[in-house]
C-alpha cells in the first residue's frame, strides 16, 4: 500500500479474491479447498495430475483434492495410511463439537482415493473392499458412512 507517500507492506488481505474465498468457505466444512473456474483452468493447464473436481450442486465451483498427489506418489497400497489416520481422528473426535471437521477430512480422503483410481476398474473394486474392511475393523457401522461410499463410488 502507499501510506503518507511511501510504499509500505500491509498484511491485511482485501479484494475480490478474499470475498470469493469467504463465500466458498461456506460450501462445506473441514480442511477443504474450493476455487472458481478461472483458478481451475489455470491449475488444470499446469497440473501433472488431475486434482480438481467440480462440486455437485455448485456450478463453477471446484474442489482441490489436496491429498491426491500424496496418494498417487506413494502408490496404491499406501493410500491406506491416510485412510487410517483420518478414520482414527474422526473416531476419536466425533463426539466433540468440532467432530464434523474430522468427518469431512475422512470424506475428503475417501473421495481423493476413489478419484485417484477411478479409471482402473480392477483396482477400484479392490479399493472399495479395503475401505469397507477398514471401517469394519474399527467397528464402524457401514451405515454411518454409506453416503460417503455411495457419493464417490461406481
Amino acid at each position: 500500500q502507499i501510506s503518507e507517500g511511501k510504499v509500505t507492506q500491509n498484511y491485511n488481505l482485501i479484494g475480490k479474491a478474499v470475498a470469493e474465498a469467504v463465500k466458498n468457505e461456506n460450501i462445506d466444512k473441514g480442511p477443504r479447498l474450493f476455487c472458481d473456474r478461472q483458478f481451475y483452468d489455470m491449475v488444470s493447464k499446469n497440473a501433472s495430475r488431475q486434482i480438481l473436481i467440480q462440486i455437485r450442486d455448485h456450478i463453477g465451483i471446484y474442489e482441490i483434492l489436496w491429498p491426491m498427489p500424496y496418494i498417487m506418489e506413494k502408490g496404491i497400497n499406501r493410500y491406506q495410511e491416510l485412510l487410517e489416520i483420518s478414520l482414527n481422528l474422526w473416531l476419536y473426535f466425533n463426539h466433540e463439537e468440532y467432530g464434523l471437521h474430522y468427518f469431512k477430512l475422512l470424506e475428503l480422503i475417501v473421495k481423493s482415493i476413489f478419484e485417484a483410481y477411478k479409471t482402473n476398474k480392477n483396482e477400484y473394486q479392490r479399493i472399495m473392499d479395503v475401505v469397507k474392511e477398514k471401517f469394519h475393523n474399527k467397528s464402524v457401522d457401514i451405515k454411518k458412512i454409506r453416503h460417503i461410499l455411495s457419493a464417490y463410488c461406481i
